[in-house]
């Protein structure tokens, strides 16, 4: 249980700042629906291959 409560506010965090990051990038604007889903399947795209490697070594 405590692994999948860590597990998640990991995955909650890394969300928070991909979008804070977008956020700060465009100036601070108010972010359309599309502009978030396609941040998050970039970051989600980017850590699938990132785990991937860390799981060859």
């Amino acid at each position: 249980m405590k692994e999948i409560l860590i597990g998640t506010i990991k995955a909650c965090l890394y969300i928070g700042t991909l979008i804070g990051v977008f956020w700060a990038l465009n100036g601070f604007r108010t972010l359309a629906q599309i502009d978030i889903i396609g941040v998050l399947a970039v970051g989600a795209i980017l850590r699938h291959f990132v785990d991937k490697e860390q799981l060859k070594k």
